[in-house]
Order: C-alpha cells, then sequence, then structure tokens
C-alpha cells in the first residue's frame, strides 16, 4: 500500500515514527519532505493518505479537504482527541499520544483495517467500471439519476446538460453534472465553472461533478471553494448512501474555511 504522511515540521518525529512502522509492515511511504519542490503533490498515486493533526494544522486540513474529494482512504493520527478538529471527526482517527511506539499495535491494526477497506472497495469499483465500459453516455445517467431515486431522491433530468438535479428529502437540491470520456479524461477549471454558474442560475448551493475520468488538481482546489463536490461516477454508485456522499463530499466542499486576519484564504 502507497501511504502519504502529511505533517506539520512540528510534528516531524511522530511522522518518522509513524513511517517506520508502516515500512517494518512492507508499505511504501511517501514523504512530503522528500519530494522534489515543483508544487505539485502526489496524492493521485496513493492508497492511503495519513496526516498527523492538531489545532495548527491549517496546510494539512487544506489538503485533507482535496484528498477527500478524491475519495481517497483517510487515516488521522492526533496526540489527543481535541486536537481533531470538529469537521475532520468524520474520518477515522487514532490518538496516538506523544510516542507512538507506545500505541504501535493500534497503529498496525489502524492500517491493516484501512488496507482492507481499500481492497473491498477497489474489487466494487473493478466491478462497476466493468459494467460502466459497456454503457453509453445516456445510460450512465440514467444509473447516476436511478442511484439518486432508490436513495430518497427526487430527481429531473436536465434536457440541456448530461447530467440533472436532485431534490433531497431535506428539502436541498443538488445539480448533478456528468463528464464521461475514457480514463485519460481530466475535470478541468473550466467544468468546475460551468458547473458553478448554473448552480446560479437555478438557486442550487451545492452540485455534483461527476467523470469517468479523472480531475485536475486546480480543478479540486476550484471545487472545494466552490461547494462543488468532485467524484467518479463509479465512486458515488458504490457509496452505499446519501449521508455516506454528504459526509465526505460536503466538509471536503468547505475548503479550509480559516481566514488571515486580511480575509484572505490560509
Amino acid at each position: 500500500m502507497r501511504i502519504y504522511v502529511a505533517h506539520e515540521v512540528s510534528e516531524r518525529g511522530l511522522a518518522v515514527g509513524f513511517m517506520q512502522i508502516a515500512r517494518d509492515l512492507g508499505h511504501e511511504i511517501v514523504d512530503p519532505l522528500e519530494l522534489p519542490v515543483t508544487g505539485e503533490v502526489p496524492l493521485g498515486g496513493i492508497d492511503l493518505y495519513v496526516a498527523i493533526v492538531s489545532p495548527r494544522s491549517n496546510s494539512v486540513y487544506f489538503e485533507l479537504g482535496i484528498v477527500a474529494a478524491m475519495r481517497k482512504e483517510i487515516l488521522l493520527l492526533a496526540r489527543n482527541a481535541d486536537s481533531v478538529v470538529d469537521q475532520a471527526a468524520a474520518f477515522p482517527y487514532l490518538v496516538i499520544g506523544e510516542d507512538v511506539f507506545h500505541v504501535e499495535d493500534e497503529v498496525k491494526n489502524a492500517l491493516e483495517r484501512a488496507l482492507a477497506i481499500r481492497n473491498s472497495r477497489a474489487h466494487a469499483h473493478t466491478s462497476i467500471d466493468k459494467r460502466l465500459d459497456a454503457l453509453a453516455t445516456a445510460e450512465i445517467r440514467n444509473e447516476v439519476l436511478l442511484w439518486f431515486s432508490g436513495h430518497g431522491a427526487s430527481v429531473e433530468k436536465d434536457v440541456t446538460s448530461s447530467g440533472g438535479i436532485a431534490h433531497l428529502p431535506n428539502g436541498e437540491s443538488v445539480v448533478i453534472e456528468l463528464k464521461t470520456w475514457p480514463p485519460q479524461g481530466v475535470v478541468s477549471v473550466e467544468s468546475v465553472r460551468q458547473l458553478r454558474s448554473y448552480m446560479s442560475t437555478v438557486g442550487a448551493t451545492r452540485g455534483l461533478l461527476l467523470t469517468t475520468g479523472s480531475a485536475t488538481r486546480a480543478a479540486m482546489e476550484l471545487a472545494s471553494s466552490e461547494g462543488v463536490m468532485l467524484y467518479t461516477v463509479n465512486e458515488l454508485l458504490g457509496s452505499g448512501s446519501l449521508d455516506e456522499v454528504w459526509k465526505r463530499g460536503s466538509w471536503a466542499g468547505k475548503g479550509s474555511g480559516k481566514k488571515n486576519k486580511d480575509g484572505s484564504d490560509t
């Protein structure tokens, strides 16, 4: 399993200890402090995102929102439960205290659980992928809208696009846009902007941009600040409930939620 370990410099000691435990189990570690300074973080190729968090981990929490939108497996490590901010408490987390080796068995168990979940989802997604390969865009849209209908939403097709609008049981409306192309197809910033514009037109506060490909980092960052959730089609169809979709996606859609004194983003 390829594990990315996000942490502030102040938590370097805990990060190094965790990485040693994970390497001893045979996992591949991506250490952000050992990466070339290119401005690009290789989040797309990871299997598990581990974040060592504290209330001051602003950059880590911002990155966490992007990873959540990518639907990667996530594990948070914290010195104490108070270090996990409210928005992140929905993710699996482990309290490790001041020395990660004092809870080594718990860390190993958490990694085993993450690997099992990752393998289970990978198997489910493979089955869905095989079915989607045989479907045209219109049929995939029907699959998506039927998924919403089956989870309590009232849906209407949008004849001007490849998506629709889902009216949730709580009265909220979500605009759905579907981008179908080969796996190498990439959602761009422009796709996010177009969906955001349509959301404004119909008065929706949330949008769901589904793709059969992937998305650029810039698109994911813009989506996180604009109330747009990015998912692949198989990730949506593999979700068990609306609560599961919104728990991860809606938090990611808020970005870091923190501002500097001058009003700019942290």
